[in-house]
């Protein structure tokens, strides 16, 4: 039994708020070889409704988390009305309900979004009118419409075939399986069901039987290097990866999967380029492909302009990716001098998750050292510190910063010591503190003491910090 078919894409649209359960989905159809492109339908810069369904086309399937924040985002919600209002589109449409919005289904508890809708629509209007322009009239009149359909979107679920997303996994995805229609997805339902066995023994029995009933079949192979390569025996998950795409070669996620094999575990990175690169012309909207292409150009290939291009291409597919943001902009500083945009970026970042302590650090280097912003520089490091107490390096740069641009010896001493208590060799903060305690509190024998210690970890701080450390005599 061979099955080469391309099964169609499927859209998984969410509000970011629920990024989580579509890890969680992603997760599974990944685990068998189907790739969801993830559509954050409230993302403000995300392309308008005719985009979007330009990018569904005929053939393809839009998987939609509905929550409680996605029934409460004008975004979400006028983007998804217009979506069920276009009749090509309703059967193509598969909601999964989560619990906190599991009240849309009795009038009672679905009142709270007829007024919850009705009072943004008025407070839109009352800007609106304070305000005459574009951006208050857009969003005005945008509530309007949702609060117009709002109650035709709600019969319409009704009528689709609704599922909660924890009878969607019970069932390893088989409704969705049956509305899309694909040849293997009897084949798609047992390899999920052999993912849920606990039993290590009885998995390993259960995947045998799976690869003996589907002998040659592209399934069978991509199965069988999956667990390989979870189980560390890499060579036979890369045999395996290949004969899969050898009988399909636009499987994309298994040449996805091989190039994280290639790069991680052979350190073959022309063949894990190859292969990232053949994942994205078969699907130019693989976020993850583009991500782990533009590491791999920067690390490997000091190919940093095509690095860039991979990096914002995954931004624009997906835009809600902290983490993207965070990297895209060590690159624009470090490799382009681009220090106005990795600015926006290290911010956006802290938009989309503001505990993420590195990249406060990181703008705060980038605020003192590229814009001198003193003030803004010490509110990041002092806000990367609340976030992670024990990161030594944001309390030596902080400390740094206070000596050298507030005249706050007190404050660099307490932070310079608190990054010596958290990394006790770390040479430059020891150096640091031997200056802070000849020069502002003459506790010379103890600066003494340190600056040996300094440059006893790093001989070379005689020189690179001989204006800044206790000097000792050679007798």
């Amino acid at each position: 039994m061979s099955d080469n078919t391309t099964p169609p894409q499927i859209f998984l649209s969410y509000s970011w708020k629920n990024s989580n359960i579509a890890d969680e989905i992603e997760g599974g159809f990944r685990r068998v070889g189907i790739l969801l492109m993830r559509d954050v339908r409230d993302a403000k810069y995300r392309c308008s409704i005719k985009e979007f369904m330009q990018r569904v086309g005929n053939s393809n399937f839009v998987l939609m988390i509905i929550s409680d924040e996605f029934l409460r985002s004008d975004n979400c919600m006028y983007e998804v009305t217009e979506l069920l209002n276009t009749r090509e589109f309703e059967n193509r449409i598969f909601p999964i309900l989560l619990d906190n919005a599991s009240g849309i289904f009795k009038s009672i508890t679905r009142q709270a979004y007829y007024d919850y809708w009705k009072d943004e629509m008025l407070e839109a209007e009352k800007r609106s009118r304070e305000h005459l322009t574009i951006d208050f009239l857009e969003e005005a009149e945008r509530n309007r419409r949702i609060y117009d359909d709002i109650d035709s979107f709600f019969r319409k679920m009704k009528d689709l075939n609704v599922s909660t997303y924890e009878i969607l996994k019970g069932q390893n995805y088989k409704p969705l399986f049956d509305i899309i229609g694909l040849n293997s997805k009897q084949v798609l339902e047992e390899m999920l069901s052999i993912f849920k066995i606990d039993d290590k023994d009885e998995q390993e029995l259960a995947i045998e039987g799976f690869i003996e009933k589907y002998q040659d079949n592209w399934h069978a192979y991509f199965l069988q290097a999956y667990f390989e390569a979870e189980n560390k025996q890499y060579q036979k998950a890369r045999t395996n990866y290949e004969k899969a795409i050898e009988i399909n070669p636009k499987h994309v996620d298994a040449h996805y999967n091989l190039a994280l094999l290639l790069e991680d575990q052979f350190a073959d990175y022309a063949g894990a380029r190859t292969h990232y690169e053949k994942a994205i012309e078969i699907n130019p909207d693989f976020a993850d492909a583009h991500n782990n292409l533009a590491f791999l150009l920067a690390d490997q290939f000091s190919d940093y302009a095509d690095a860039r291009e991979h990096f914002e291409k995954t931004i624009q597919i997906n835009p809600r990716d902290a983490d993207t943001h965070y990297n895209v902009a060590i690159l624009l500083a470090d490799q382009f001098s681009d220090y106005e945009e990795a600015r926006a970026h290290y911010e956006k970042a802290i938009e989309i998750n503001p505990d993420f302590a590195n990249a406060y650090y990181n703008l705060a280097l980038l605020l003192e050292n590229r814009f001198s912003d003193y003030i803004e520089a010490r509110a990041h490091y002092k806000k990367a510190i609340e976030i992670n107490p024990k990161d030594a390096k944001a309390h030596y740069n902080l400390a740094l910063l206070l000596e050298d641009q507030f005249s706050d010896a007190d404050g660099a001493k307490t932070h310079v010591e608190k990054a010596i208590q958290n990394n006790p060799d770390h040479a430059k903060a020891n150096s640091f503190l031997s200056y802070l305690l000849k020069e502002y509190f003459n506790e010379d024998a103890k600066a003494k003491k340190l600056y040996l210690k300094a440059i006893g970890l790093d001989p070379s701080l005689r020189i690179d910090e001989a204006d800044r450390v206790f000097k000792i005599n050679n007798n």
